[in-house]
């Protein structure tokens, strides 16, 4: 303020002796020093001036508006974050290791694998050769027997006899011999008047 006051009384100084000067007309010597002291009053209320604009600084306040956090939030940076166990650190920056215990029931299952070898088999063939007979007397003895032929018993003789003896193919089979007259037996026993049975050899 005194410098305000101090550059408007200049001024005004500065404006009467002009003024003054330029109404009266004095001798040129008197006139040229007064304009050279109004001249040098004028530059110094300019400097003033100049020297007071010069130095006018001006403060830019910028108010920044923080958020207000309501417990159990904290104020972090300009931002509020969840601090549940109050312990100064934002909830989601602290590290939590959770383990997790997995019990694994193993069951040992003991399997029996039964492995079949095979192994090749010699198979010893042994051919028997079999000579049924060899003589006659191999198939037996000779029998007399009684048969049945034509209505009547007749009494004959049957023989064993050795067909291809000494040989794989040798059989035995009987052959029936009877006394006969012209290729008829003879040798009757017994006449069947309804025939003679031969399973039995009986007369019906």
């Amino acid at each position: 303020m005194e410098a305000k006051k101090t550059i408007a009384l200049s001024l005004v100084i500065a404006v009467f002796l002009t003024t003054f000067v330029s109404a009266k007309e004095t001798s040129g010597g008197i006139v040229s020093k007064i304009t050279d002291i109004i001249k040098g009053i004028i530059n110094s209320v300019v400097n003033i001036i100049k020297s007071i604009t010069g130095s006018k600084t001006t403060t830019t306040t910028v108010t920044t508006t923080q958020p207000k956090c309501t417990p159990p939030m904290i104020e972090v940076g300009k931002k509020c974050c969840l601090d549940e166990n109050n312990n100064g650190i934002c909830d989601k920056d602290e590290a939590t290791t959770t383990t997790a215990v997995t019990t694994k029931a193993t069951t040992t299952t003991a399997r029996t694998t039964q492995r079949t070898t095979t192994e090749p088999t010699i198979e010893e063939t042994t051919t028997t050769t079999i000579i049924k007979c060899k003589t006659n007397l191999d198939c037996g003895t000779s029998l007399e027997v009684k048969i049945c032929y034509e209505k009547a018993i007749y009494k004959v003789t049957q023989i064993p006899m050795c067909k291809n003896p000494g040989t794989p193919q040798s059989l035995c089979y009987i052959k029936q011999v009877g006394p006969s007259v012209q290729g008829q037996l003879v040798g009757k026993i017994e006449d069947c008047e309804f025939g003679c049975d031969p399973k039995t050899v009986t007369c019906r």
